[in-house]
C-alpha cells in the first residue's frame, strides 16, 4: 500500500525542494526525478509495512492521514544527502510512532488487527491416560 505519493511530498515540502533532492542528472535537469522519489517512497512504505504487519492486517482497508505524514518524512529523510537536524527529528519522530504503533500505544481507527495469536505462547495437550504407572507395574 503506498501511504504517500509524489504529490503528497511536493505539497509538503515544495517543488524546488523535491527537485533539489531528486535531480541528481549532470548538469542537473531542474525537474522532479520520479524514480528517485519513488525509491524513497517504496523504502518508506516497506518499513511502515515491517513495523505494522505484526499487529495489523495488511494491506490496511482505510487511508490513514498519521501514516500519510511519517511515508513523507521517512522518504523525506531517505533523500537526504546527509541527515540535517531537522531530518534527524523529523526520523525519529516517524521511528517512535510507528514503534508506539507496532506496541500498541497507539492504535489505527477502524484497522484489524492480527490475526496472530497475543497469548503466553503455552500450547496445552491432552493425551490417554498412562498404561504403565507405578502403581500398575509394581511388585514386577
Amino acid at each position: 500500500m503506498a501511504y504517500a505519493t509524489l504529490a503528497d511530498l511536493i505539497i509538503a515540502f515544495g517543488r524546488e525542494g523535491i527537485v533539489q533532492l531528486t535531480d541528481r542528472a549532470d548538469p542537473p535537469a531542474g525537474v522532479v526525478d520520479a524514480a528517485v522519489a519513488g525509491e524513497a517512497l517504496g523504502y518508506a512504505d516497506n518499513l511502515i509495512d515491517g513495523y505494522l504487519g505484526g499487529r495489523y492486517v495488511l494491506p490496511l482497508k482505510l487511508a490513514q492521514p498519521m501514516l500519510k505524514g511519517v511515508a513523507q518524512d521517512l522518504a523525506w529523510c531517505r533523500l537526504q544527502a546527509e541527515l540535517t537536524e531537522d531530518a534527524k527529528r523529523r526520523q525519529d519522530a516517524a521511528l517512535r510512532t510507528l514503534r508506539d504503533l507496532a506496541g500498541g500505544l497507539i492504535t489505527l481507527p477502524g484497522e484489524t488487527g492480527s490475526a496472530s495469536p497475543t497469548g503466553s505462547g503455552t500450547i496445552k495437550l491432552k493425551s490417554q491416560d498412562r498404561i504403565f504407572s507405578r502403581d500398575k507395574m509394581s511388585g514386577l
